[in-house]
């Protein structure tokens, strides 16, 4: 078997719902927003990525910062 092939089908698949635009900035993992950051106890999250257009990125704590 073709490593690429085993590789890509590894690979999981976004949400369809990931890059639709959205009214306020919202994590494509988590779903937090910046209204309702995600909260550890200590500190909140921040954007690690954001794409302006789609209003979708990623958070610190999703990516384990």
């Amino acid at each position: 078997m073709n490593k690429a092939a085993t590789d890509q089908a590894a690979k999981p698949q976004p949400h369809p719902e990931t890059y639709r635009h959205r009214d306020t900035p919202t994590c494509g993992i988590c779903g937090c927003t910046a209204d309702e950051p995600c909260f550890d106890g200590e500190h909140v999250c921040f954007w690690v990525t954001l794409d302006r257009e789609s209003n979708t990125g990623l958070c610190s704590e999703c990516l384990g910062f």
